[in-house]
């Protein structure tokens, strides 16, 4: 059971918007619209926050101004009335690029060993050929970084050359589309 504030949090600096859902989550189930956008370009098109390999359910999210959210969650749950011993606060800042920070609180009374997860993909879909459906003309290249802890989807096209870079802290283990962490 999850508990839905909004249906969309969008949050936005200049030329750079992000619409995610309620958890924060960009995917493209029954939504086309979720991304991070910047100069009218879908530089992701999925980020997919998972704890040991599950979905979060939502507590609550909000739109703290223009250009910073906040999303609170915790593991599934079945009623609103169990407790929550893991809860995952989500901060989320649009501006030049955009950063996320992920806090994770354990109100057990033992450790707990958790796999934070993300799943990434890039489309490079700008808004014209997003609200038309059209695919994009070529598909991304992954470069991946180990020693920078960086995630890289490079699209080229018509002469054109855009980048996404994921930047994660050190401890990062970087596959083809996913960053984890063991916490």
């Amino acid at each position: 059971m999850t508990y839905q504030t909004k249906s969309e949090i969008r949050i936005v600096n200049g030329e750079t918007f992000i619409i995610s859902d309620p958890v924060g989550n960009i995917h493209q189930k029954g939504n086309r619209s979720l991304g991070f956008f910047f100069r009218d370009t879908r530089f992701l098109s999925e980020l997919i926050l998972k704890i040991n390999d599950q979905d979060l359910s939502i507590l609550s999210a909000k739109e703290v101004n223009y250009f910073w959210s906040t999303h609170y969650a915790t593991l599934p749950f079945e009623s609103i009335f169990e407790s929550h011993p893991i809860t995952i606060i989500r901060r989320r800042a649009a501006g030049n690029g955009a950063r996320e920070e992920i806090i994770i609180h354990n109100y057990k009374t033992e450790p707990v060993d958790l796999t934070l997860s993300v799943q990434l993909d890039a489309d490079f879909v700008d808004i014209i050929e997003l609200k038309s459906s059209q695919d994009p003309e070529a598909k991304p290249v992954i470069e991946i970084n180990p020693e920078e802890c960086q995630h890289i989807f490079v699209y080229r096209a018509n002469g054109i050359c855009r980048k996404t870079i994921i930047q994660c802290e050190s401890g990062a283990q970087i596959e083809n589309k996913k960053i984890s962490f063991n916490i």
